[in-house]
């Protein structure tokens, strides 16, 4: 910690980087009047490979969160996933339902999806 006569003093602290951005995107299209087929990928940098070094180059890894296909009939009252999402132990606001997790609402890294 520099003290107030040193240069460094006012030198900014601020280490940015994409770590724990997130890269989401949903497609969902209606097969007929009560049913809708949707497809999911969620994406980051949180991955720590071999070559990781957060403190010269931030250089996390790209990683896949989620990535799903879903299928839900209103009629028959079922709803199909296919590929990976967060688990059944996560807490969920509305049954066990893709995209309704009780996630935190700050940046949590102990979270993960799968």
């Amino acid at each position: 910690m520099p003290y107030p006569n040193e240069p460094r003093y006012h030198t900014n602290n601020f280490t940015g980087g994409a770590r724990y951005s997130r890269l989401s995107l949903l497609a969902r299209g209606n097969i007929d009047s009560e049913s809708t087929i949707s497809g999911f990928f969620e994406s980051d940098f949180g991955a720590g490979a071999v070559t990781t070094d957060p403190y010269e180059s931030n250089s996390y890894s790209f990683r896949l969160r989620q990535a799903y296909l879903a299928y839900d009939n209103n009629t028959e009252g079922w709803h199909f996933l296919g590929g990976q999402a967060w688990s059944l132990l996560t807490p969920g606001r509305a049954g066990i339902v893709a995209r309704q997790e009780s996630l935190p609402e700050t940046i949590e890294a102990s979270m993960l999806a799968g």
